[in-house]
C-alpha cells in the first residue's frame, strides 16, 4: 500500500498525469470559447502534454496561461486567416457535392488538396509556436517541410481526428459517447497522443532540455551541446538554431 502512495510509483504517476489531462482540458475549453483564441489555446495546450511527456512537475495553470499569453500574438495571427480559409473550402466542397451538377465533382480535388495543406500546417504549427521562439514565417515553413517528411504521421493525425469527428456528426449515439469524453478530458489526451510522435519528430532538430525546476523550457540546442554552465548557455545560444537549416 506505501508503494501505491509513493509519488513515483506507476500507479501515482498515471493519476497526475489523468488530473493534469483533465486540467488542461478544462482550460482549453474555456480559452476557446472566443472562438479567435483557439489557436493561442492549442499551442498552450500541447505545450503543457510536451511538459508532461518530459517527465516533469510541471504547474499545469501557470504553464497553460504563461505559454497562451507568449504564443497569443503569432498564433493567433495564424489561427484567424487560415480558420477562415478552412472554413471557406468547407463550404466549396459541400457546394460541389451537394448543390452544383455531379459533373463539377472533380473541381472539389484541390479543394481537398487545399483543406489537407492547412490541417497538415495545423499539426505542426500550433506546437512548435508554444514550444519554441521563432519568426512566424520560419514556423509555417518547417511546419510544411516536417508534414511532408514525415507523411505517415501526418496523414493517420489527420485520419483519425478526422474520423471521430465523422463518426460523431454520422451517428448521433456515438457523438454523444465522444462529446462526454471530449469534455472531461478528450482534448488533453489526443493532444499527449499527437504529441507523443511530434516529440520524437522535433527531437531529431532540438531537445526538450529543463531550465526552470517547475517549467520545461524547450530548447532548439543540441542535447549533446547542452551546458548547464551559465556562460556555456550564453556561447551556445549564439549558434545557428537547428530549425534555420530545415
Amino acid at each position: 500500500m506505501n508503494d501505491f502512495f509513493n509519488k513515483d510509483s506507476f500507479a501515482m504517476r498515471f493519476l497526475t498525469e489523468l488530473c493534469n489531462l483533465i486540467i488542461v482540458n478544462i482550460l482549453f475549453m474555456l480559452t476557446c470559447i472566443p472562438i479567435v483564441t483557439i489557436g493561442a489555446s492549442l499551442s498552450a495546450l500541447y505545450r503543457v502534454t510536451f511538459a508532461i511527456h518530459c517527465k516533469e512537475e510541471v504547474t499545469v495553470v501557470r504553464t497553460y496561461f504563461k505559454t497562451f499569453k507568449s504564443s497569443f500574438k503569432q498564433a493567433t495571427l495564424l489561427w484567424v486567416p487560415s480558420f477562415i480559409a478552412f472554413a471557406f473550402f468547407i463550404y466549396e466542397i459541400l457546394l460541389i457535392l451537394f448543390i452544383l451538377d455531379p459533373s463539377y465533382k472533380m473541381t472539389q480535388i484541390p479543394v481537398w488538396f487545399m483543406l489537407i495543406l492547412i490541417l497538415s500546417v495545423w499539426i505542426y504549427s500550433f506546437p512548435m509556436i508554444g514550444l519554441y521562439e521563432q519568426p512566424l514565417k520560419q514556423t509555417l515553413k518547417n511546419s510544411v517541410i516536417l508534414a511532408v517528411s514525415n507523411l505517415p504521421v501526418t496523414i493517420s493525425t489527420i485520419v483519425v481526428k478526422g474520423g471521430i469527428i465523422f463518426i460523431s456528426l454520422k451517428y448521433p449515439t456515438w457523438g454523444v459517447i465522444i462529446g462526454s469524453f471530449f469534455l472531461l478530458f478528450g482534448f488533453g489526451l489526443s493532444s499527449f497522443v499527437t504529441a507523443f510522435f511530434l516529440k520524437k519528430i522535433f527531437e531529431k532538430y532540438g531537445s526538450l532540455s529543463p531550465y526552470d525546476e517547475n517549467e520545461p523550457e524547450f530548447m532548439t540546442l543540441d542535447s549533446a551541446d547542452y551546458d548547464t554552465d551559465e556562460e556555456g548557455l550564453k556561447e551556445e545560444s549564439e549558434t545557428e538554431d537547428p530549425w534555420d537549416a530545415l
